[in-house]
Order: structure tokens, then sequence, then C-alpha cells
């Protein structure tokens, strides 16, 4: 065949991966730019969708991949930190469906949560840490490009993020392998109440939500993680600086809740609120002011979208 055929080839594959459904898993995926190509627009346009209340993470989180991918210098590593129902869990699925071409089903995707961590002794804790290296150094063994997602580090076993200090130095390779396409991420409830207290203190100041940035929260994120029981006490990962970014997720007002309500309703297809039956959805989330003053207007979600999920279905029948 000619050059020009092969090219011609090549971009019908390409057309098809993007256009069928389930034909990268039925070929077999490989370690390839077709099955692990980053599309920038389609997780600023996810995260424009289907996130609420996150301005930090649609403002830092797509251009640090996007940069990281183009030239990798050493593996990402990126903690989210933030309350339950905020959004971090969904945040990994939606950069997985975009970093890989079949998502989180991707046999590079390598999900880390809490059925995995056993009782925190010294002996099953060693165990784990050399069954997490052996696990890390095999999978990036059969594509550089894999991502490894830590849930719920902070009921992690302490000590056993230690093992991956390693992979996320400035090295260009490890015994012959490279690692700087790596991608760590690792989501935790540690920092929720200080950011609830710089929220709080930059709304007291007349502070806008949108004028806070990453670096207003970076040094206490950093602290709860090593100071509270769980995978980062005391680490090495903090101390050495080897977590490229602290990503808060800040507390959710009531104005999210309710785009999360019209977001879940838009989702089930066949359904439609009436302005009671959305009155009443709103009634069903818990919800809390922040600081002791009582007084204040209890303006933000304890669960973040959660329990307006499940109060949209119990509507929608």
């Amino acid at each position: 065949m000619s050059p020009n055929i092969y090219t011609y080839l090549a971009l019908i594959w390409a057309v098809a991966l993007q256009a069928v459904p389930g034909i990268a898993w039925f070929f077999g995926e490989t370690c390839s730019p077709e099955y692990t190509a980053f599309n920038v627009s389609r997780l600023n346009k996810g995260l424009d969708a289907h996130l609420f209340g996150q301005h930090l993470v649609q403002q830092y989180l797509p251009k640090l991949i996007k940069n990281h991918l183009k030239s990798p210098q050493k593996a990402l590593t990126i903690a989210l930190h933030g309350p339950t129902g905020t959004g971090k869990t969904f945040v990994s699925k939606l950069i997985t469906d975009h970093v890989f071409q079949l998502g989180d089903r991707s046999s590079y995707v390598h999900r880390f949560t809490t059925l995995n961590f056993p009782k925190e002794d010294e002996v099953n804790v060693r165990r784990l840490r050399n069954n997490l290296k052996s696990w890390i150094m095999g999978n990036v063994s059969r594509c550089g490009a894999s991502m490894f997602i830590f849930e719920e580090i902070d009921k992690m076993p302490h000590g056993v993020l230690e093992e991956i200090a390693p992979f996320l130095e400035h090295y260009g390779q490890i015994g012959g392998q490279d690692y700087r396409r790596t991608i760590f991420l690792m989501t935790t409830n540690h920092g929720s109440k200080p950011i609830s207290n710089i929220l709080r203190k930059h709304y007291d100041n007349g502070g806008a939500r949108r004028d806070l940035t990453a670096k207003d929260f970076d040094s206490v994120l950093g602290a709860a993680a090593f100071n509270n029981d769980g995978g980062l006490k005391n680490s090495r990962l903090i101390t050495k600086a080897l977590i490229d970014l602290h990503l808060p997720f800040l507390p959710m007002e009531r104005e999210h809740v309710k785009q999360c309500i019209s977001a879940q309703v838009s989702k089930l297809g066949d359904c439609t609120l009436s302005e009671a039956q959305m009155n009443s959805v709103m009634k069903e989330v818990h919800y809390y002011a922040l600081g002791n003053d009582s007084t204040s207007d209890q303006l933000f979600s304890r669960f973040g979208c959660k329990q307006a999920e499940v109060a949209v279905k119990a509507e929608c029948g």
C-alpha cells in the first residue's frame, strides 16, 4: 500500500473510535494516542454542565492535566479535598472519561478504594505497601499513561502511600520504566473544616465566592492531611511537596443544590417538577451555617447534592 492509503486507513480508524461506542473494547485497548488522547474541551463542557459551585476545579484542573500531558516533567499528582457530596468522585470519573477512550472501563485506570484497605496493623500495612508498589510498577510497564485513583485516603492506613513517593519524584526513569506520563488522583474529606472556615472569613470580609483561588487553601489542606489520621499522616508526599495541587471542593449553597436538582431531572428525561415539587426536594436537604452563629442563614448543604438526587428520584417515581 502507498503511504496515502495507510494515512487514510488510520484516519478512518480514529473516527471509528470516536463514533462507535464499544469498538475499542471489541478490538482490544492499546496504550496509544487513539485510546489515551485527552480531550480538554469535552472535559470543560462536562464540568460546566454537571459540576456546580466548584469554580476552582473548573479553573485549574483541565489546564493542569493538559499541560502535564503535553510536556510531562514528573508524574502528575492531585489531591481533591472537601466535604461529602461536593463532586470529588464524580470529577475523578469525568477525568477518566476524557483521558481514556474507554473511560473508567479502561484497563489503564486503576481505582483503590476502602475495600482494599486491610486492618491497620504493622504486618498488613507492610504487605499492602509491597503489593501497592508491585501493582503500580506492573501496570505502568503496560502503559506509561496509566491513571491511579485513591479514594477516601483519610480512611487509609497510615504509611501506605509512602510507597508511591519514588514514582512522584522528578526522575526520568525508575528501573528502566518512565513514570512521567502517569497520573495519580486522591480524594479525601481532610480539609473540609478549614475550607469552610476560609470561606466563612472570606464572606465576612465581603468577598465573592469566585474571588477565591487555590492558593488560598493550599497550605491548610496539606497540613490537614499531614496532621490527621489517614494515608497522608506525617507523609513525605507532603514534606517533599510531591503533590502538585491540593484542590478544594467548596461547600455547596442552596443555588447549587437547585442546579443539581435541575440536572438530575434532565438526566431522568421523562420527569418535570412543579415549583411545589422543587421546594419539596429542597426541604429534603440538610443545611447548615458556617461557623457557630446559629442566627446566620443556613445556606450550605451538609451532604452536597446527594440528598437532592435521592429526593428527585422519589418525586419522579
